[in-house]
């Protein structure tokens, strides 16, 4: 009956299988994990160029909820979620939109894998309802658009993993604007940063039970 919470590094190695800066001869990791949380694949970084050393790949981005609604949260070197292809068993709480692009950051998400989440995939994020965002949703991944390539993509997820549960998550949204004071990569977040931020906390503390 325990809870995890994994965010980026730790959304990773919550995967049953890591694709982290693929193609890169220094950094590419591309490997299996023992965690398994989510039975499919961590694929990363999402935007930009991700450095160990330094936040120069950081950036504020934009996840929407199963109701359209988007917020601003903190990103630097997240990844986007792959389901196994017959999983299904998983709750969708956040997914990139498409407006998420700074001084031209790379958008990594179209390196070949598919989404599958659409595919009977059940989000319980809500009391239940069924997550309709996928309906009529185009997915951009190969249309050569900065822009376009991460809408859809899965962000945040939960799963029941025996008697406990589990969330991974790709962005940051323990980040708040005081963080980021003196940031050499972030230089501007909106008024309302904080109170988007904690609005995707509060779904996945919910979806954890762990919210009073």
């Amino acid at each position: 009956g325990g809870r995890y919470l994994g965010i980026c590094a730790g959304a990773y190695y919550g995967c049953s299988e890591i694709v982290f800066c693929e193609g890169d001869e220094t950094m590419e990791i591309k490997e299996k994990r023992e965690l398994g949380f989510f039975r499919g694949c961590g694929r990363g970084p999402v935007f930009g160029d991700f450095d160990y050393q330094s936040e120069r790949g950081a950036l504020i981005v934009r996840v929407r909820n199963d109701r359209s609604e988007e917020q601003e949260v903190y990103f630097n070197g997240g990844c986007y979620f792959t389901p196994e292809s017959e999983v299904t068993q998983f709750t969708v709480l956040r997914r990139y939109c498409s407006n998420n692009s700074r001084d031209g950051a790379r958008d990594n998400s179209h390196d070949g894998a598919r989404d599958n989440s659409r595919d009977g995939a059940r989000d319980n994020s809500h009391d239940g309802a069924r997550d309709n965002s996928r309906d009529g949703a185009r997915d951009n991944s190969h249309d050569g658009t900065v822009n376009g390539r991460c809408e859809g993509r899965l962000a945040v997820v939960g799963m029941e993993v025996g008697k406990g549960r589990a969330v991974l998550s790709g962005v940051h949204p323990e980040i708040g604007s005081a963080d980021l004071t003196g940031s050499t990569s972030i230089s501007y977040t909106s008024p309302s940063f904080d109170t988007e931020r904690n609005k995707i906390l509060t779904d996945i503390l919910t979806f954890l039970d762990l919210h009073h």
